[in-house]
């Protein structure tokens, strides 16, 4: 897909992780990564060895974030590694790849978190956070631009799985599983090209940003009829009559 290539830019290493932050300072708490290495058509050749790891926060957990995710203070304090720790373990993890590789995460959340590490962790590396903030590629919103819900929403990584027919694999909110099933929606995403079509028809078929007299048009076409350009002249004289 044109638009893909454009953001991926010819890269070879793509890392789709995902993170659990604190519920106030949004400081990180878990993370889960799986690297992967591409063809030159976007697809993926290889998945490596994933990352994890639990990373101790200078505030509380919060009750929200227990409940959804199960981490709790005491968790992070027998489990936890420092956060400088974790930025020199994921540095490790992709290793040679480190500044060609574009980090794949579903939501707009966490290229901040790692910013908001950092400066609750004054001892740790604030330029790879910088670093990290800026090569985060939001998938969800570029999904969202072919994908929505009906009622024009982005949706979750769950219903995405679900669009695509994919079982979802382990628990939400688990920082390695959410990582493996954004995987999973690249993959399919770049597969399932039938499934994107319909999907994408639907969406210009319901946007509001797109004129009147071509969404009419669009509609006709899904709907199997023929559409001439009478049809559009008819469209266009009802939004100026």
């Amino acid at each position: 897909m044109k638009d893909l290539d454009k953001i991926l830019k010819g890269r070879k290493t793509l890392c789709f992780f995902d993170l659990e932050g604190t519920q106030i300072t949004h400081e990180i708490i878990e993370i889960g990564a799986y690297k992967v290495t591409l063809r030159e058509d976007g697809t993926i050749k290889k998945v490596h060895r994933p990352y994890k790891a639990y990373v101790k926060a200078k505030h509380p957990v919060g009750s929200v974030v227990t409940k959804l995710t199960g981490i709790t203070d005491a968790k992070l304090a027998k489990e936890g590694i420092p956060y400088r720790q974790m930025q020199s373990e994921f540095i490790h993890y992709i290793g040679k790849d480190w500044d060609r590789a574009l980090f794949i995460a579903y939501g707009s959340q966490d290229g901040h978190m790692f910013m908001a590490s950092a400066e609750n962790n004054m001892d740790a590396s604030m330029e790879c956070a910088r670093y990290l903030s800026k090569r985060v590629f939001d998938f969800c919103h570029f999904l969202s631009h072919y994908i929505r819900s009906d009622a024009g929403d982005p949706l979750s990584l769950k219903h995405m799985c679900e669009v695509f027919g994919i079982s979802f694999e382990g628990q939400q909110h688990d920082a390695l599983s959410d990582a493996y099933n954004l995987l999973c929606v690249y993959r399919h995403f770049l597969s399932d090209t039938d499934i994107v079509k319909e999907q994408y028809e639907k969406v210009l078929v319901r946007s509001n940003s797109i004129p009147y007299p071509a969404r009419k048009i669009i509609r006709m076409l899904k709907e199997g009829k023929t559409a001439t350009i009478e049809d559009l002249n008819k469209a266009v004289e009802e939004v100026l009559s």
